[in-house]
């Protein structure tokens, strides 16, 4: 594995490595290790192949990851949502897509499928069934691998927490039209394709692997765009009756983002000049104290030794560049500035690309994808349908919201000391278990343990029911 990865990579996964049994410092190293970007030019994104159709052989996936008991209306609840003549005394709904539609991290009643499915019944007065086929790692269309869910004879179905591409969002789509309980479904609640541009390459910094947001910006274009409309087209067939509700994704790091708010200091250097920095920055000393100055020396070393070896190009480190030294707290700050680029160009893309395809699919006027990466997808300027079959949900876009910060709407990582669990999601006692029993290799499993990282926690799928339970008002009563 290692002699596939470039030599600054090795570096770093050893750097990790030595870390593991320093928990502060491993997950500190996880988080702020970014470096500030240098120009290079937009790395094409990979050619997929669609993923491996699901064999007979495999028959045992072809069921839903989740089948979640009926919800039945409270009493007391005004009936605000009506649904179409076309449903029945049941509001059917199957679910679609990755890790953030299982709900990575959340227990079943906690998930905000689960969350909108009881809504639904409440507003509607319908009882409410729901099948769910999502899972986590699942790509949208495309695959570079054929791998499936590791599962035990003892497994009743596959395991939404367990990574694997396939089956895809199309693939889980297809499974569901061919059961005989989900063919005529209500409502499809989907998504996809983060996947495919890659979950840490979007919210890990730039150091890790040289991720670009120009080359975020270019794999959007290559995978969320016509190949979410060719999706959403696909889903609408199947499903002749349904509503569509595609889900966007949300700002997983903003400049709120940090483990412990030191990136609240500095976060926004457009508005503090560097020693208005320095001074917020040794302010905040007590902060830094909570982690441990000694941990912190380290880091700063390791990054020093990563740095150095990796014959980074930058003008404090360039001779004859007239640049002054950049002290480390200096560097420090200046990679909390980069942090979050990814991450908010992911989001500003792929709002775009999903309003395109979803008004493409709805038949309005819009203009095709230009051909070009760095270009964005074409604004739509004509109004959607009365009764659209396809709405876009979005959440509230805070950046308090964000990894690491106040009001956080996502899991952290959870720290694991002796016998303490620090931070750790609601299923991660149940998941540990799950991948130590289905994995033997030590990477999998660790990576198995802390997938839920950045994944919306209760509040944030509290923001997705309310944004379902408000997009589908607007589709059904406009």
């Amino acid at each position: 594995m290692l002699s596939n990865l470039r030599a600054h990579q090795a570096y770093l996964l050893e750097a990790i490595s030595v870390a593991v049994w320093r928990p502060t410092a491993c997950c500190t190293l996880l988080l702020v290790l970014a470096a500030p970007a240098v120009a290079q030019s937009t790395t094409p994104p990979p050619d997929l192949t669609p993923c491996t159709p699901i064999s007979d052989n495999d028959a045992r996936y072809k069921v839903a990851t989740r089948n979640f008991p009926d919800l039945q209306p409270a009493s007391g609840y005004p009936r605000t949502l009506t649904p179409p003549s076309s449903s029945g005394s049941t509001l059917k709904v199957v679910v679609f897509g990755d890790s953030v539609m299982w709900g990575d991290g959340l227990t079943d009643p906690e998930k905000f499928v689960f969350l909108a499915g009881q809504a639904m019944a409440d507003a509607s007065g319908r009882t409410v069934h729901i099948d769910s086929f999502a899972h986590s790692g699942a790509r949208l269309a495309g695959c570079d691998n054929n791998d499936l869910v590791p599962y035990l004879s003892s497994d009743p179905a596959p395991i939404g927490d367990l990574d694997s591409q396939r089956p895809s969002t199309i693939q889980q789509s297809d499974i569901a039209h061919d059961n005989a309980n989900d063919g005529d479904a209500d409502i499809v609640l989907m998504d996809g394709c983060i996947n495919e541009v890659g979950a840490t390459k979007i919210a890990f910094p730039y150091f890790f692997d040289f991720v670009t947001k120009e080359d975020i910006a270019a794999r959007v274009h290559a995978y969320c765009g016509d190949k979410m409309a060719s999706a959403l087209s696909h889903v609408v067939q199947l499903f002749p009756k349904a509503t569509i509700l595609l889900m966007n994704y949300y700002r997983v790091v903003s400049s709120k983002s940090s483990p412990w708010n030191l990136a609240n200091v500095a976060a926004d250097s457009s508005r503090k000049d560097p020693e208005a920095i320095r001074k917020e920055i040794a302010a905040s000393a007590s902060k830094r104290d909570a982690l441990g100055q000694k941990e912190l020396d380290k880091l700063f070393r390791t990054t020093d030794k990563i740095e150095a070896k990796s014959n980074l190009s930058r003008p404090d480190l360039t001779p004859g560049s007239g640049a002054k030294p950049m002290t480390r707290e200096d560097r420090f700050s200046s990679r909390w500035q980069t942090w979050a680029d990814n991450s908010a160009m992911f989001l500003e893309r792929t709002q775009g690309c999903f309003t395109w395809a979803v008004a493409n699919v709805n038949g309005q006027k819009v203009d095709p994808i230009g051909a070009s990466l760095d270009t964005p997808c074409p604004t739509v300027t004509s109004a959607p349908p009365q009764n659209p079959r396809v709405v876009l949900v979005t959440v509230p876009d805070n950046p308090d919201y964000s990894y690491g910060a106040p009001q956080k709407h996502v899991w952290s990582v959870p720290v694991k000391f002796l016998w303490w669990i620090v931070r750790s999601d609601d299923m991660y006692r149940d998941r540990v278990k799950l991948c130590n029993s289905h994995f033997e290799n030590g990477m999998k499993r660790f990576s198995c343990s802390v997938n839920p990282t950045a994944h919306p926690n209760a509040s944030g799928a509290d923001a997705y029911r309310d944004s379902i339970i408000e997009s589908l008002n607007k589709a059904w009563n406009p």
